[in-house]
């Protein structure tokens, strides 16, 4: 169905299970349903033999109809034409809107369960998804996706257009920014200055100690007769020097 039709059809469907839940009958078959319970005895019965179904043939289903529909260049959920993609862009769309939607309620993006510290998924959820992550299988995924990406003249981040670059000018920035060039106080070249404490006038700056020296000995004035004050960065004691 298109989507007009499906949300027409959502609406209805809605509409009648709330009809039949006001009345007191089964939403599934409109008989009357005891004790104020959503289905009658025959339709739960039905609905909990399936829900008890095998769960691994279920999966293999889902396995099967994923392969195909990649082989046919298809949405692995709507079965919607995806250039090659796993889904469409509806698709993408909806997921994304939904992964923030759950963020914000500080629920979890898998089974909508409360989290804690804001976290995107419950301690469950998480388990379970990192027992069956395949490391492997995702850095080669990201290769391909980076080669396809840069065959394509598409930025390797977010697939903007990027004019041959790996990056387009906003990923670039980021990438540049979160870079060891941006953190913390730059390490600049030290001076020094040398500071007379009988008159208070200043030699300098100078780019050496050596030039210190140098300095003392020109205009005859001894270690105790001068103030040498020095820039050198703070963070300079907490790194080595580049040839180390």
């Amino acid at each position: 169905m298109c989507e007009p039709c499906r949300e027409d059809r959502r609406a209805a469907k809605k509409a009648r299970h709330r009809q039949r839940r006001e009345a007191g009958l089964c939403v599934k078959c409109a008989t009357p349903a005891p004790g104020g319970k959503a289905y009658c005895e025959s339709c739960a019965a039905e609905r909990n033999r399936r829900r008890r179904r095998d769960k691994e043939a279920k999966r293999a289903s889902d396995r099967r109809r994923y392969m195909e529909r990649r082989a046919l260049g298809a949405c692995t959920r709507c079965g919607m034409p995806a250039n090659g993609a796993a889904e469409c862009q509806s698709c993408r769309d909806a997921a994304r809107a939904r992964y923030h939607s759950r963020r914000a309620a500080g629920q979890c993006v898998s089974c909508q369960a409360p989290t804690f510290d804001g976290a995107a998924m419950c301690a469950p959820c998480s388990v379970a998804r990192a027992e069956r992550r395949d490391r492997e299988a995702e850095y080669a995924a990201r290769r391909r996706r980076y080669a396809d990406r840069r065959a394509r003249h598409r930025c390797v981040i977010c697939e903007a257009p990027s004019a041959g670059a790996a990056r387009c000018e906003t990923c670039a920035r980021r990438h540049a920014e979160g870079s060891g060039a941006y953190r913390g106080i730059p390490v600049w070249d030290p001076t020094w200055t040398v500071v007379e404490l009988a008159t208070g006038r200043e030699h300098g700056p100078f780019d050496s100690e050596a030039d210190v020296a140098l300095c003392l000995a020109f205009e005859r004035l001894s270690r105790d007769e001068v103030e040498i004050l020095s820039d050198v960065s703070p963070m300079a004691l907490l790194t080595a020097h580049p040839w180390e």
